[in-house]
């Protein structure tokens, strides 16, 4: 092997240097960049949607269920056929507040909206990670306007666990006027959700930024 080393030029020595560092970019620094992201929430959208990814390749596929949660509003796992959406639309859900990413749904914005006459909004959110602040008050704005006028609101992620949770904690919290603590007392007494599972991947990183949309709501 040093023989052969020996007789390589400095050019092709340069060359193998560069490709020796490409490889353990790949194979070591990127991996554990995205072990970071997943562990703290904190990258770009693009990379926290690699990481949903992998992550959910090793996650079993929910059953449809759901609970409800308060008077018109319930919250659940991702629904997939027509008949989900009429089991729904059966309790009163006139609309749905979605935070999966384009690549989990089986059933199309345009789909829900114009086929199943449910008002749909789509904030999509990598799974693992928490929503961002914009589109938790969306959905809180959203939820609002809908439970006032006595229509039923779905909110939902893929296990309606985590992402979906937040948004109801949120809701409840400005809604009801509750803190965060009694908001989040209420959402587990009513669903188990990723809260009381701390040694799930990503928990710090979706328990500290929920917190951080708690105090806000709380400070205002």
């Amino acid at each position: 092997m040093l023989g052969i080393l020996e007789k390589l030029s400095p050019q092709d020595l340069a060359a193998l240097g560069v490709l020796a560092l490409a490889l353990v970019t790949c194979l070591v620094c990127f991996p554990c960049y995205l072990a970071f992201v997943a562990l703290t929430g904190c990258g770009p959208a693009r990379v926290q949607s690699v990481c949903s990814y992998i992550l959910r390749l090793a996650k079993r596929r929910s059953k449809f269920n759901y609970h409800k949660i308060d008077n018109h509003l319930y919250l659940g796992s991702l629904p997939r056929t027509m008949e989900d959406l009429e089991e729904l639309k059966s309790l009163g859900v006139g609309a749905m507040v979605t935070l999966n990413e384009a690549w989990e749904m089986e059933l199309s914005n345009k789909f829900v909206r114009d086929s199943c006459g449910i008002e749909h909004l789509h904030l999509p959110t990598p799974d693992f990670f928490a929503p961002k602040q914009e589109d938790i008050e969306a959905a809180v704005h959203f939820i609002t306007a809908h439970v006032r006028k006595g229509i039923g609101v779905y909110v939902h992620c893929n296990g309606g666990k985590g992402r979906s949770a937040v948004c109801v904690i949120c809701f409840l919290a400005s809604f009801m006027d509750l803190s965060p603590e009694l908001a989040y007392d209420r959402v587990i007494s009513k669903r188990r959700i990723m809260g009381v599972f701390p040694e799930l991947v990503a928990f710090a990183g979706w328990k500290s930024s929920r917190d951080r949309m708690l105090e806000k709501i709380e400070g205002t």
